[in-house]
């Protein structure tokens, strides 16, 4: 019989929280698909729920920073971890799975064409090695590890187009910025106008670099192509061609 309740357990600053909840509720009470009523079993937090042993007013406050009360209940639902039922552990794992495959390939290509591998050849590749997916961390993190040992019964690389980079001096801090989060960034040149730099950036971050450039120096940036056709963002200009600026939207 299946169970009639989920344990929601959050361990932090020495203490241990329980809260008791309907299964399959929690996940889609963070979506905001579900008011905690409709989650919790009862307001009640338990150091030990199997003893029937409720927390300390001291223990709640420790470990939520909250009183006893629906906002530290709430705390324990958001950063807790619950004990997922069969199907919903597999369904997770099943989630990561096409977030890893989908992943590499977008921000992969087989060297000998330049193209993407297809799907089902990424599938075949992954489970000559049984890479154990791990449900609960982030999916782009799992890719890069797969990545590495997919290299040895694939070949593959990531996709990088390198270019410059030019910005004004009046909007170079904030650049730089966008640049370290989405981008490699290779030398820097200066001069009175401002900064010309070599970028590195991957096809699937090309159009947030473009709208955020965009957002911050309203078209007064370059970004000019050395080694690939840039894709066309909906933000870029009307650069075309290899090696083409791609400037921003005026």
């Amino acid at each position: 019989m299946a169970s009639k309740q989920q344990v929601c357990q959050l361990k932090r600053n020495g203490v241990t929280l329980e809260v008791l909840c309907k299964p399959g509720t929690v996940a889609k009470w963070k979506e905001g698909n579900l008011g905690i009523d409709n989650v919790i079993l009862s307001d009640d937090i338990f150091k030990n729920h199997t003893k029937l042993e409720r927390a300390s007013d001291q223990d709640v406050e420790t470990g939520t920073g909250h009183p006893r009360g629906m906002a530290a209940v709430e705390f324990i639902l958001q950063n807790g971890e619950i004990a997922l039922t069969t199907a919903e552990r597999r369904e997770k794992v099943e989630q990561r799975r096409r977030e890893i495959l989908g992943f590499i390939n977008s921000y992969y290509v087989d060297p000998s064409t330049n193209l993407p591998h297809p799907i089902p050849r990424l599938e075949t590749a992954m489970e000559s090695f049984r890479y154990i997916i791990d449900p609960f961390r982030d999916g782009s993190e799992q890719a890069l590890e797969v990545v590495e040992k997919m290299r040895d019964v694939l070949p593959i690389r990531k996709n990088v187009m390198e270019g410059t980079l030019f910005v004004p001096h009046k909007y170079l801090s904030q650049c730089q910025g966008i640049v370290k989060k989405y981008c490699d960034k290779g030398r820097e040149k200066y001069d009175g106008k401002g900064c010309t730099m070599e970028i590195g950036v991957i096809p699937g971050n090309f159009d947030r670099v473009m709208a955020e450039l965009n957002k911050v120096t309203h078209g007064e940036h370059e970004l000019t192509f050395s080694t690939a056709t840039a894709p066309k963002p909906a933000a870029a200009g009307s650069g075309k061609g290899k090696g083409a600026p791609k400037r921003g939207k005026k």
